[in-house]
This record gives C-alpha cells, sequence and structure tokens, in this order.
C-alpha cells in the first residue's frame, strides 16, 4: 500500500493506494486557518486512512511555488505553509518518511511508469493553472537539484522578447518578465484586459476564442507564442523526448498543434521531434495521476 497527500490553498486531499494503483480509501479536508490545527486535522485523518500503519512513507504533491531552505518551506503564496518547518513537522506527526515536490514533478513521476511512456529517457513537466510549475526526470529519476530548484522554469526570464512584452511584468518572486507571469490562467486575462478592457476568465476566453472573437483569439495567439518560446528554450536546453502538459492551462487540443508548429523558428537544427501531450482531459483525472505519482515518489 502506498499513501499520497495533495495540498492546494484550500484543502487537503488523501488517498491510500494498492500496489495495483487502486485508490483504496480516499478523504479530503479544507484546510484550516492555523498551522497546528492543519497538522492535527492531518495527523487524524492519516491515522483513519491508515490505521494499521502499513505505510512507512508518503508522498506530498504541493500545488504551489515553493522551496526549501534550511528546514523551512518558502511559499509566499500559500501563507498557511510559508516559512514553516513542514517536512520535519510532518514526518514527526505521521511518524512516516515524508517526500514533497510540486503536482508537475508528481506528473512526470507518474507518467514514467506508465507503459506508453516508459522508453522516454527524459520528460519534461509542465503544470500551467494559477501558479506555473514544472519539473523533470531524466532515465526514470526526478530531478531536484543542489537547491531543489531543478526544472524551475517559471522563474527564468521570457525568451526572444519584443520591446514592450517585459514592461510591468511583475512575478510573485519579486522579478518582472518570469515565465510564469505570462502563461498562467492570470496573464491570459490580463492580456485579454489590455487588448479589450473588459474582463473575463481564461476559460472564457479560450471560448470565445473558438466562437471567432477577435479579441479573444488574438490573446489565445500571444499565449500560445509566449508557451512557444519558453517550451522552445527547453528544447535547446534539455532536448526531451517529451514535453507534458497538465493544468486547466494545458486542456485545449490547439495548444498541442500551433505550439510545436512554432518551435522551429527558435530551435537550433531543424524540426524536434520532441512529443507535446497534454494527456489528462480533466482536473479530476490529473488530481489522481499527481497523487499516484506521489504515491510512488513516497515509497
Amino acid at each position: 500500500m502506498k499513501c499520497a497527500i495533495g495540498l492546494t490553498k484550500n484543502k487537503c486531499d488523501i488517498a491510500v493506494i494498492s500496489d495495483d494503483g487502486d485508490f483504496a480509501f480516499e478523504t479530503c479536508f479544507f484546510l484550516p486557518k492555523s498551522y497546528s490545527e492543519f497538522l492535527s486535522l492531518l495527523s487524524r485523518e492519516i491515522s483513519n486512512a491508515d490505521p494499521s500503519a502499513d505505510v512507512h512513507a508518503i508522498g506530498v504533491s504541493l500545488a504551489s511555488d515553493f522551496h526549501l531552505s534550511g528546514g523551512q518551506i518558502a511559499c509566499p503564496s500559500f501563507p498557511l505553509l510559508h516559512g514553516q518547518r513542514l517536512k520535519a513537522d510532518l514526518q514527526a506527526g505521521l511518524n512516516r518518511k515524508i517526500s514533497i515536490a510540486n503536482p508537475a514533478q508528481m506528473l512526470a513521476n507518474y507518467a514514467c511508469h506508465r507503459t506508453e511512456y516508459a522508453a522516454a529517457r527524459q520528460i519534461f513537466s509542465l503544470y500551467m493553472d494559477d501558479a506555473v510549475l514544472s519539473g523533470q526526470l531524466i532515465h526514470g529519476k526526478l530531478l531536484m537539484g543542489a537547491n531543489g530548484l531543478a526544472g524551475n522554469w517559471g522563474h527564468i526570464a521570457l525568451p526572444w522578447p519584443v520591446d514592450f512584452e517585459l514592461e510591468a511584468r511583475e512575478c510573485v518572486c519579486g522579478h518582472t518578465g518570469c515565465l510564469g507571469a505570462f502563461v498562467s490562467r492570470t496573464a491570459l486575462s490580463q492580456e485579454y484586459q489590455h487588448l479589450s478592457e473588459k474582463i473575463l476568465s481564461a476559460e472564457e476566453i479560450f471560448r470565445q476564442a473558438a466562437k471567432g472573437d477577435i479579441v479573444a483569439e488574438s490573446a489565445v495567439q500571444i499565449f500560445e507564442d509566449r508557451l512557444a518560446r519558453g517550451l522552445a528554450m527547453v528544447i535547446n536546453l534539455c532536448d526531451p523526448d517529451i514535453i507534458l502538459l497538465s493544468g486547466r492551462m494545458s486542456q485545449y487540443d490547439r495548444l498541442l498543434v500551433n505550439i510545436p508548429r512554432k518551435w522551429p523558428g527558435y530551435i537550433a537544427g531543424r524540426i524536434p521531434n520532441t512529443r507535446l501531450i497534454a494527456p489528462f482531459p480533466s482536473e479530476e483525472e490529473a488530481q489522481k495521476a499527481s497523487l499516484l505519482g506521489a504515491a510512488m515518489l513516497g515509497e
């Protein structure tokens, strides 16, 4: 048996998963306001999920831009956890080994165990939602790096920018021009507002573009071009077999067609063999896959 925890800003999902990949137990709770109450609730729910303590390690999928510094977790966008000794506190409170990674890393870990992707030597995983997160896996091993920053794509500057693009594009890290500030849900809404002086959600912008709205289509094309440039840089640097897209911004078939068409203008040599895939047609499927990847990481 394996166990996984999925943390978003509002709730905590817990799953106990059999060795065959079946979900034997699932539960969730909304996050409280205090960190101590969160630890108490989590300990109680894990005891209910695994009363015999058969699981010795747990993988935690944290849907936030974070890094570990001196044992503390730095994630300003997740105030409940920011500055806390999350890994040590979970290990002490749950009495189990804890591994923490973001959903992009967990989904890459999940994909490498799938038969259809088993031959891939390198997978680059990009999670695009309110946050933009990434991960890199080589020969079945998830890269973390000396500083825990391996594959930290969202905080690299937008490549090949035109003059006006980097202006006033502030990132949560405090810098301007980071890729994560161009390909998130919020970024697309901001681009549409800039073009139309109207506010729409990213999902509605894609819907309007599909209906032929010129302004919405322009905003989506700008989004696609920026994403294509960012992924072309990944190919130039890492040359992955697969680029895996997930998150709500990945659930549009047009991306799988339009993004690779733009790569030859930015990639050295020739048209790349890199496959761009978005294997999770719904948020529910992506969430289950992320928990499976977390459980595998916790083994």
